[in-house]
């Protein structure tokens, strides 16, 4: 009997729980939503965009696992450019003052690898790695991030995030 009633709410709950926007037999709607941002038409705005792994609101880079088995390690590589609001002003003439990677904790410069842990026991070591190249007009900046998530062989079985990182670019005048 406990079963039954036990599957009969399973059942109930994953009949209620799908995503989608249910209407009646002659007629259904379902909200439109449009996101974006106006920029300055100086063009003198830097624009980073994720290409490969671009979060859900194409403002964040997001690298999703999945499960990884206690004591493996994966790697995720994301993509991104980095460009002037107009796309073909010159980010800097002078690529010693160009830098692209991870921003340090006082956001005041950036470093090509870093490392963090995650899970509530810290006992996924996280590598990451940014590597970058401007092209020959100096207008844009194609880069990418490696992911390693390294997980101990006694991490709890958990999920695991960390939001400590971000990608920073830095002209210096």
């Amino acid at each position: 009997m406990k079963k039954l009633l036990l599957l009969s709410l399973l059942s109930t709950l994953g009949i209620t729980s799908f995503a989608a926007v249910q209407g009646t037999e002659n007629k259904a709607e379902m909200p439109i939503v449009v996101r974006g941002s106006v920029i300055d038409k100086t063009g003198v705005n830097l624009i980073i965009e994720p290409i490969k792994n671009a979060g859900v609101n194409g403002t964040s880079m997001e690298f999703d696992f999945g499960g990884i088995v206690q004591g493996q390690t994966q790697s995720l590589e994301g993509t991104f450019a980095i460009y002037r609001a107009n796309s073909t002003d010159v980010i800097s003439d002078d690529l010693t003052k160009i830098a692209v990677g991870i921003l340090n904790p006082a956001g005041t410069g950036v470093v090509a690898d870093d490392a963090s842990t995650a899970g509530a026991d810290g006992k996924v070591s996280l590598q990451y790695s940014v590597s970058s190249t401007l092209n020959p007009e100096k207008n844009r900046i194609e880069g990418a991030i490696a992911v390693i998530a390294d997980v101990a062989d006694d991490a709890d079985t958990k999920s695991f995030l960390d939001t400590t990182k971000k990608l920073a670019i830095i002209v210096t005048p």
